[in-house]
């Protein structure tokens, strides 16, 4: 499976030049005026995962931090995910034969979400372009919080070589907050996600990923569908 040359949501002047995208950094984001390169109007997505031990295959790119991107316990230039069994809007699922959980268009730290925000998480399904909603995760070991915003920003086709498949961008954006809930220093640190979830075969075929903190640079990973095979289909 081959996805169409685009460019990435963390390119900065090119992107900016052709409307895909305009930050120099990650925290002048401003995805509100994202234009994509074809629309298609879909139908609101509700939440339809692939079947358990569907396999999703992907190459890694743009990683600017190799020691970093072992640190997320991944390393070369390839990633497979297997889907397993849904936990209400939670999905468990082996990255790389790791054991993990997903909300597969939010960022993966599942444990740090309680019930009662997992329903405010939930509330964007099903998918529709300008729904967004926030909700606050914890660490226990820490006296901060982190607030969340989920949105969906547009509707893409993708070209895969042999098909195309239409997708909702769905952007991720995580920072930390004080006890109060008042929102620290935006570039102290600060995770950003955009997701690609195509509804048609119930995964996402690109997700973008950095996280930045002012004591060093921005740390990005890119997945790129590659192949996929879901139960009872044949490998595509």
């Amino acid at each position: 499976m081959r996805t169409r040359n685009r460019r990435s949501f963390f390119d900065s002047a090119a992107a900016a030049a052709a409307s895909m995208f305009l930050p120099t950094s990650i925290s002048d984001w401003a995805s509100d005026r994202l234009v994509f390169a074809d629309e298609p109007r879909l139908s609101p997505a509700p939440f339809r995962i692939a079947a358990p031990g569907s396999v999703f295959r992907y190459q890694i790119l743009d990683v600017n931090d190799a020691a970093w991107l072992h640190r997320q316990g991944l390393d070369g230039t390839e990633a497979e995910w297997i889907v397993g069994e849904t936990d209400g809007f939670l999905v468990n699922c082996t990255l790389n034969g790791n054991p993990s959980k997903s909300f597969v268009i939010a960022g993966n730290y599942a444990n740090t979400v309680s019930e009662a925000e997992r329903k405010k998480l939930a509330a964007i399904w099903p998918l529709q372009i300008g729904k967004t909603v926030t909700y606050s995760s914890a660490e226990t070991t820490r006296v901060y919080t982190w607030v969340n915003e989920i949105s969906v920003l547009g509707t893409e086709t993708l070209d895969l070589g042999n098909t195309k498949i239409d997708t909702f961008a769905v952007r991720w954006r995580q920072q930390l907050s004080d006890p109060s809930g008042a929102l620290l220093n935006r570039d102290s640190f600060r995770r950003d996600s955009v997701t690609w979830f195509a509804p048609s075969i119930g995964w996402f075929v690109i997700k973008e990923s950095a996280e930045r903190s002012s004591l060093g640079p921005v740390h990005k990973i890119r997945f790129q569908l590659s192949s996929y095979r879901r139960t009872m289909d044949k490998a595509t």
